[in-house]
């Protein structure tokens, strides 16, 4: 049942500057990672559902690793935001995280069963080097680039 545990919400009472924030759906998601790799002036609301204030729009992207728990959470997560439970912001996308530099074909499958049921679902593959040492703004690979310029896109829509 959807509706059995509820995905927890914060209100807030400020919205970043960029208008971004992002959530991470466990904790170890890469929220805190990806909130950096898209720049200053995005933020980093934990793993609760950020309500603003009212006529304020703010922009949400869920960030979720590959392994089976994470797919677990992101289903609850997805089956609550197409129930039109989870109200006041706005879901940018969905960020999948790989979470080993293989994956097997379940977790493929189950990605990409996700990735289809929230708007602009996007992974980011493996990078050996992050895990000995915090990404190098100079050096971020071209996919996420490309994710985050998409995704600051469709904030500024809001």
């Amino acid at each position: 049942d959807v509706t059995s545990k509820a995905w927890p919400k914060v209100q807030i009472s400020a919205i970043p500057e960029s208008r971004i924030t992002v959530m991470g759906l466990h904790g170890g998601a890469g929220a805190s990672t990806l909130a950096a790799l898209m720049g200053e002036g995005v933020g980093d609301h934990g793993q609760a559902w950020p309500e603003p204030p009212d006529g304020q729009a703010l922009g949400v992207v869920a960030v979720f690793r590959s392994h089976w728990r994470s797919l677990e959470a992101a289903d609850r997560f997805a089956e609550q935001w197409a129930a039109g439970m989870l109200t006041g912001s706005v879901l940018l996308g969905v960020v999948i995280v790989d979470d080993g530099p293989t994956l097997s074909d379940g977790q493929r499958r189950a990605m990409k069963r996700l990735l289809k049921m929230t708007p602009r679902g996007t992974r980011i593959p493996w990078v050996e080097a992050w895990r000995h040492a915090s990404p190098d703004s100079g050096r971020i690979p071209g996919r996420i680039t490309r994710i985050t310029r998409a995704l600051h896109q469709a904030a500024a829509d809001l």
